[in-house]
């Protein structure tokens, strides 16, 4: 018998609610601050597929993006960031 992952309709990550049927890449755009290569490094720093559903991920994913976006700084490099001051 296999068992099938419920999609989450609404996932919250650094204070924006996103869609749970979109990919991850494109959801983490709604966050303020947050552009298509900074998601991508994101991605990529926390091993986590980008094509995935944001509804499907576990909330370990979502606590460590969550952690991720609250200081992103000294995790990437500074010209990737934005609203720099």
């Amino acid at each position: 018998m296999t068992e099938e992952k419920k999609i989450r309709a609404l996932v919250r990550i650094g204070n924006a609610d996103l869609a749970g049927n979109k990919t991850v890449l494109y959801s983490l755009k709604k966050i303020q601050g947050v552009d298509v290569m900074l998601a991508n490094a994101a991605c990529k720093i926390l091993n986590i597929d980008i094509n995935e559903k944001v509804g499907f991920l576990s909330e370990e994913q979502v606590k460590k993006l969550d952690e991720f976006f609250l200081n992103p700084v000294g995790k990437v490099p500074d010209w990737l960031l934005n609203r720099r001051k």
